[in-house]
């Protein structure tokens, strides 16, 4: 049986760059995505009972903020789950903006799409049509991505990037 992934992601833009790197680049594991911030919200039975038996959860979020308790009462849940055979967790240290600095050819996260603004970064990297030219445009290197180990709180969660990672 084929395995089953199910992407909780922090944001938008979270959601944005795992749709770019699972279906445009096919870069990491296909799976469903649905916005949830692991770190300050806490999952529900419904969102557990809706998942497929078997099923993956992936967490990504930012280290940068949030609640470690609340993390880790998600992670807990979630393996008790009859549904989910498996809880992986992808730190993104400290945030996603800095793993997209870490992961191109650039040095603020502004030239990616030639933003006027940090705050107008996020909102255009949601709508851009062609990110995934965007990111080859600038050297986009998936091995650098999520690729650092976060400091505490979030030290004692492993970052489980390489299990969703597609091997070249």
């Amino acid at each position: 049986m084929k395995d089953i992934y199910q992407y909780f992601v922090e944001g938008d833009d979270e959601k944005r760059l795992i749709e770019v790197l699972k279906t445009d680049m096919r870069l990491i594991q296909p799976g469903k995505i649905q916005v949830l911030n692991v770190v300050q919200e806490k999952l529900t039975d419904l969102k557990l009972r809706v998942l497929s038996e078997g099923t993956i959860l992936i967490f990504v979020f930012d280290t940068d903020a949030g609640n470690i308790d609340i993390l880790n009462e998600n992670i807990r849940k979630a393996k008790k789950s009859s549904r989910v055979k498996n809880v992986y967790c992808i730190t993104q240290v400290k945030n996603i903006e800095d793993e997209l600095i870490r992961s191109t050819d650039i040095k603020h996260i502004e030239e990616l799409l030639d933003s006027k603004s940090k705050s107008d970064f996020k909102r255009d990297f949601i709508r851009e049509k062609k990110l995934k030219q965007k990111l080859a445009a600038h050297s986009f290197d998936l091995n650098m991505l999520w690729c650092r180990e976060p400091q505490p709180p979030y030290d004692k969660i492993r970052n489980d990037s390489s299990i969703v990672k597609n091997k070249e």
